[in-house]
């Protein structure tokens, strides 16, 4: 990019590549890093009303998650090209022999809309404040020009109609920064009872599958097995295949289960144990075990000789719900209590109200 050419001093001048969809002429740029603050500086959008704006609020603790990951992968981070509509004069001057290639002339009082990439864009702003090292990289932006921005809120509602989320088991599976997901992809196919036997693309098993757990079933509950610090990438990983390990040996219905005697589909009709609540109370319980001085054997010893069928009223206004296993936070609370409880772990204030509220109902319920 260049500027300050005396024929264009209020001009700014981006190479561009000039290509068209449905009929309308858009132009794809590379924008310095360091330019970013200077033409998206009124990228802070809350205090302006959904109806005269074409973006959602911006999110700073998602602004903040970003900025984090280009500051923590400056030599391997990955930005996808942001859209922008244009509101002022626009001209392209194709090269000689080049139709669609060229110089994008963009004059300065210009207003610049962001239709997607709001958080990319902020999020690289507010990285330059602490380092500066990487401000003549490159930000590919797809430019439109929008005179008077009728257009911008439709390409933001366009752009947004098929968008979909990739499920949280192929994001695990794909992401090679997240230690986590190192540990729960290697106990996905050292575990005896998960390997083979894992849903690594979906986060749902269909009734047909022969599968017994989901990849972020496992991943879920065995951050909650091993906590938040993570100092031992290795350790972690040889204690949670450990844990899954024991836990499936000491587990009638898993030993059935890898034997064949009995059918995933059946072990989720009527336990609990083929469910992701029964994966998450067993590592809460077992990590709270360890930070109470209850050894590994113990707990896994309780756990697994717990009735966990579906019919068991033990569970019913805990983790079932007429029956339906609830998959809300309370839900789990409750039926970790119940094992904490028979291993002697103390219950915290917030597990003591959750008991006594659930007590309560269940009086008034006769």
């Amino acid at each position: 990019m260049s500027s300050n050419h005396p024929t264009d001093l209020y001009e700014r001048r981006f190479a561009a590549v000039k290509g068209v969809q449905a009929g309308r002429e858009y132009y794809l740029a590379n924008c310095p890093f360091y330019l970013l603050p200077e033409i998206f500086n009124e990228i802070d959008n809350d205090d302006i009303p959904p109806a005269e704006r074409a973006q959602r609020v911006l999110n700073k603790t998602r602004v903040k998650s970003i900025k984090k990951y280009l500051l923590s992968n400056t030599d391997s981070y990955v930005f996808s090209a942001v859209t922008v509509s244009i509101d002022g004069d626009v001209t392209f001057e194709k090269a000689e022999g080049s139709p669609n290639v060229g110089s994008l002339l963009i004059r300065d009082r210009a207003r610049y809309l962001i239709n997607d990439g709001q958080h990319r864009i902020s999020a690289i702003i507010e990285s330059l404040k602490e380092q500066r090292s990487n401000e003549y990289e490159l930000l590919p932006i797809i430019f439109f020009n929008d005179p008077g921005l009728k257009m911008s809120q439709q390409i933001f509602t366009d752009l947004n109609r098929y968008t979909l989320k990739p499920a949280q088991s192929l994001s695990i599976l794909y992401d090679t920064r997240d230690p986590y997901a190192e540990i729960i992809r290697s106990v996905a196919v050292d575990v005896s009872f998960f390997k083979d036997f894992t849903e690594f693309e979906k986060t749902t098993i269909s009734n047909r599958s022969v599968n017994l757990v989901t990849l972020n079933g496992i991943y879920n509950a065995t951050k909650i097995l091993l906590g938040k610090e993570l100092d031992d990438v290795d350790g972690s990983t040889a204690y949670a295949c450990e844990f899954w390990e024991k836990l499936g040996n000491n587990l009638d219905e898993w030993r059935r289960f890898r034997k064949g005697e009995l059918a995933s589909s059946t072990l989720r009709q009527k336990y609990l144990s083929g469910h992701n609540i029964f994966l998450n109370t067993a590592a809460a319980v077992t990590n709270a075990g360890l930070n109470a001085g209850v050894g590994l054997d113990d707990a896994i010893s309780v756990i697994a000789n717990a009735n966990w069928k579906r019919d068991n009223q033990l569970w019913e206004g805990r983790a079932l719900n007429n029956g339906k296993i609830t998959k809300s936070n309370i839900s789990f609370i409750l039926t970790t209590n119940v094992l904490k409880t028979q291993l002697g772990i103390e219950l915290n204030e917030k597990e003591i109200a959750a008991e006594e509220k659930f007590n309560l109902n269940q009086r008034q319920l006769g």
